[in-house]
């Protein structure tokens, strides 16, 4: 039996694609990049699904309650707005979301856990800033 994360992936990566997030190209929302950013693409957006925790509810016909890991990691070239551009990505992406809690009908159901920030780089040229939103996305299959 599949599980429904490329699908969530997917769902995740076409919601905020459509949407118009603060100086986010759409063309720069991915789901599962890894390749590190080169400056011209920020800001950007990355989709990852991470651990999923599946709970039988019917012994029957072997199906689960699931609770996958999504995390949501948006960069930005560090300049002295960077807090700003980061709050304002990462609220967009919130609401965005939340008003879509069935993920186009790949999901019942989706919790933010936790948003952190956080700055990588070695010079004031080359430093990104990342914020981390972590949601908990619930299912059934």
């Amino acid at each position: 039996m599949a599980s429904q994360r490329k699908p969530i992936r997917h769902a995740v990566t076409a919601i905020l694609k459509a949407a118009t997030i603060a100086e986010v190209n759409s063309n720069n929302i991915f789901s599962n990049r890894i390749e590190a950013y080169e400056k011209q693409e920020l800001p950007a957006i990355s989709i990852f699904t991470e651990e999923e925790d599946p709970v039988p509810y019917s012994t029957e016909n072997k199906k689960y309650r699931r609770a996958l890991t999504l995390r949501i990691e948006t960069c930005v070239h560090a300049k002295s707005d960077l807090d700003d551009k980061l709050d304002d990505i990462s609220d967009a992406i919130e609401e965005l979301l939340l008003e879509r809690q069935d993920l186009n009908g790949t999901a019942q159901g989706l919790t933010l856990l936790s948003t952190s920030m956080e700055l990588s780089g070695e010079s004031a040229e080359s430093s990104i800033g990342v914020c981390i939103q972590v949601f908990e996305i619930n299912y059934t299959k």
